[in-house]
């Protein structure tokens, strides 16, 4: 007789546990897709920085190159533009470079999340 209510207990621990476990994975599946959604309407902020870094000609080819996990020692870094074409007179080209950032430092919530 105690064996067989050991068993019932052990049974219903059991289905408590399943319970406990599928509800973790239900807010683990919404958390996930909440932030695809976040990632996804980030995603163009990140373009344009990385379009602006390869298109000012302070280096060749692209910015961040993607290695093989074949590959263990790191990329060397680009190649530095010597002589920019365009500017054929310094004087009569002019390039204005505005930096965006937040101004409250590293209390800001943009910088823990």
């Amino acid at each position: 007789m105690v064996q067989l209510k050991q068993v019932s207990l052990r049974l219903k621990s059991i289905k408590n546990i399943q319970k406990i476990t599928k509800t973790m994975k239900m807010v683990s599946a919404s958390k996930f897709t909440k932030a695809e959604r976040e990632l996804q309407a980030a995603r163009p902020f990140g373009y344009g920085p990385r379009k602006f870094y390869e298109s000012s000609q302070l280096v060749k080819g692209a910015v961040d190159k993607k290695t093989s996990d074949k590959d263990a020692k790191e990329p060397p870094p680009p190649e530095q533009v010597k002589d920019k074409p365009d500017e054929k007179d310094a004087k009569t080209l002019k390039r204005l470079y505005i930096a965006v950032t937040s101004d409250r430092g590293n209390t800001n919530i943009l910088v823990v999340n």
